[in-house]
């Protein structure tokens, strides 16, 4: 991968040009052009457009491509409803058939398209930028680096889910805020059916010391990373518990501890007036400077930034209530390409 003229490129030399806008797709980001990478052509989409919410669901053929190299600033969110599309980075992709639903993470590089096996791909997708409380996710299988996956949905859960998203798609035309906020609230309520499906795919399959460990981790969240007392909880050795515990999780305890350390620290600083020091204490580091370098690397803002950027954000209901107070407006969430208007 190589970058020339300002575009990241797939391989040493491929083939750019300009290209127009297929079928009812728009743009609200920089041109567009396509990359050739052997026979695979893929439509490369620079520049950040998150939003709150936006989506959309597609019926797409052979030509369907997509490639963001440096993501789109949101999430992404994609359920197969037919056919079947291939999603990953430019490195690796994989299948997902009808029924499976698949997350692209924020700024996490973005490919997908149509399966060619398949030759038809139905999806419907959502980017979102999601609401402070939404911790979804975290039972999902990890594909690769920013990428989660979830195996096919049963079908009560998968009709539910996908109702939830068609709903959420014809909210997000209607235009102000209300018409989004009645499209987040449809979105999390797939989110939430999908969540449930994964805690439920996950847990007949979970070795019960391991998942000893993880709720013990969860409920510690205060206490400093502990290994050998998670491993206690579980009646396992330690280097037992850390095999076990990756074979099953998909990460380490200590990677996981440290998920919900910093689930935890955004909750704190986003509904209390806690210093830095008392919401890094309360996460279990006595070093504050090593909690805010380790919250800036999974929030990608200092804890600083980070709430100064949530009292600053317009809430809807305080319009013709007089300015927001520092810490008390909070903004919601938004798309995979997120709230806004533009096509997936």
């Amino acid at each position: 991968m190589s970058v020339k003229a300002g575009l990241v490129q797939l391989d040493h030399a491929p083939k750019l040009r300009p290209d127009g806008l297929q079928g009812n797709e728009t743009s609200c980001q920089k041109p567009l052009f396509f990359c050739y990478k052997g026979s695979m052509r893929l439509r490369l989409i620079e520049g950040n457009t998150a939003q709150a919410v936006y989506g959309e669901s597609f019926d797409k053929g052979l030509r369907y491509t997509n490639w963001r190299p440096r993501g789109s600033g949101d999430c992404l969110l994609l359920l197969t409803l037919a056919g079947a599309g291939r999603v990953g980075n430019s490195a690796r992709q994989h299948r997902i058939a009808a029924g499976e639903a698949v997350l692209f993470e924020v700024n996490a590089e973005q490919v997908y398209y149509t399966d060619p096996q398949e030759g038809r791909w139905k999806f419907v997708w959502a980017h979102f930028l999601p609401r402070p409380h939404w911790f979804y996710g975290r039972a999902w299988a990890r594909l690769e680096p920013g990428l989660l996956h979830l195996p096919v949905l049963r079908p009560g859960p998968l009709r539910a889910a996908r109702g939830a998203m068609e709903e959420m798609v014809r909210w997000v035309r209607q235009p102000g805020a209300l018409g989004r906020d009645f499209a987040l609230n449809a979105l999390e309520r797939a989110l939430l059916w999908m969540e449930q499906e994964a805690v439920a795919g996950s847990s007949p399959g979970l070795d019960p010391r391991v998942q000893a460990a993880a709720e013990w981790l969860v409920r510690e969240v205060a206490r400093p990373f502990d290994l050998a007392a998670a491993a206690g909880q579980a009646g396992l050795s330690v280097s037992r518990l850390a095999h076990l515990f990756r074979a099953q999780m998909g990460r380490s305890p200590r990677a996981y501890a440290e998920e919900q350390k910093m689930r935890h620290a955004a909750q704190l600083l986003r509904i209390t007036s806690s210093s830095v020091e008392e919401v890094a204490a309360a996460c279990g580091y006595a070093d504050a400077f090593y909690f805010s370098t380790r919250f800036r690397r999974w929030a990608k803002l200092s804890p600083r930034a980070f709430r100064l950027k949530l009292s600053q954000e317009p809430n809807p209901a305080q319009k013709h209530q007089g300015p927001a107070r520092p810490g008390g407006a909070v903004r919601g969430g938004g798309r995979p390409g997120a709230l806004g208007g533009r096509g997936s």
